[in-house]
């Protein structure tokens, strides 16, 4: 290594960049990460070098920036070891593109060999975000949800062991599908045990308030739901978190048609689409289009809704993301009766 350069320097750099994203702080993250690889640059370490890479990449993946993520990522594969903690990150940042643009399928791959080769080099931190995500990105997007909630499970144990701060994301992923299944007792008991670990200064406290908002939604309350969303939404404009803005615009237009504000609820869904889309956010551009579909419904406007779900299911069918599907084609079925339209038996 060069003289200038310190092991305990560059993993210190690392450190405290994975913490600032987890406080939102993401310019702070970013300088952190690229003085990291400006230091491995320096010492000609290319291992070093590629884990930098990877912080740097999932960072952009925080902002929504794929493309630049999956950049970052290849850059790091050609230059990481074939048993290294470097490709296991990169792998996973590979998995997260596809699971967010491309195929469940080749996301599902991408993070079971990042789960087998995490075991085999004993990195739990991987083996969790594998099983995380491999829950996430696959299994609870196909309605797969008694395997998404065994795969979150063994992902939260893991990072119990190994006290990572990030051990609130697989509760928060549980009470989600907790809330869209109807459990609502569930998703209750989580939200109070998510409350105790989510610091209001986190990331993790916006999608806490989300949670909170659709328990109170799906409890027939959606004015505190409402209450809980633009508070979140607070959080969201201070971090730069896309995915959490466009689950907030959908979950507002949910409230909104709700209360009967169908023009306010078909305002916050053109929201949700557009963010998704400027994104190249596929994982939520079809639930937007369905959403969006069916609130034009409600607004009479009957040909731009029937587009919009025909492209949901489309988009769903291709993503094969089964359970967003069934809305999809549920909405476009009752969509086409009310219009007598002869295909709405066979949809």
């Amino acid at each position: 290594m060069g003289k200038m350069y310190s092991s305990i320097s560059f993993e210190t750099l690392l450190n405290q960049s994975l913490d600032r994203e987890m406080d939102g702080e993401m310019a702070v993250a970013l300088q952190n990460a690229k003085a990291a690889l400006a230091q491995a640059q320096f010492a000609g370490d290319m291992e070093a070098y590629a884990q930098a890479l990877t912080r740097l990449g999932s960072i952009h993946y925080r902002l929504g920036h794929f493309e630049n993520m999956k950049e970052l990522a290849a850059r790091a594969l050609s230059q990481a070891g074939e048993e290294s903690r470097a490709r296991a990150d990169a792998l996973l940042l590979l998995g997260n593109y596809a699971f967010e643009t491309g195929s469940l399928d080749d996301a599902e791959a991408y993070f079971q060999e990042v789960a087998d080769l995490s075991r085999q080099i004993d990195y739990p931190l991987a083996r969790y975000r594998a099983l995380h995500n491999m829950a996430a990105g696959a299994y609870s997007l196909r309605g797969q949800f008694n395997l998404a909630l065994t795969t979150y499970e063994e992902a939260y144990r893991i990072a119990c062991q190994i006290n990572s701060p990030q051990k609130v994301i697989p509760l928060i992923a549980m009470c989600y599908i907790h809330l869209e299944i109807g459990q609502l007792s569930q998703a209750r008991h989580l939200i109070d045990k998510i409350a105790l670990q989510a610091a209001p200064d986190s990331f993790f406290y916006g999608y806490y308030l989300m949670l909170k908002g659709k328990l109170a939604e799906y409890e027939g309350d959606p004015s505190s739901g409402l209450s809980n969303y633009l508070q979140a939404e607070a959080v969201t404009e201070r971090i730069g978190d896309v995915t959490l803005h466009i689950f907030l615009s959908l979950c507002k237009s949910h409230c909104h048609r709700m209360l009967g504000n169908i023009a306010y609820a078909l305002e916050w869904a053109n929201d949700a689409v557009e963010w998704a889309n400027r994104a190249n956010n596929r994982r939520m551009t079809g639930r937007a289009l369905a959403e969006r579909g069916y609130v034009e419904w409600l607004a009479g406007r009957l040909e731009d809704s029937e587009k919009d779900l025909r492209n949901a299911v489309n988009d769903l069918t291709e993503r094969q993301q089964q359970f967003d599907l069934t809305l999809a084609q549920f909405y476009l079925a009752a969509l086409l009766f009310a219009r007598q339209n002869p295909l709405a038996e066979q949809v």
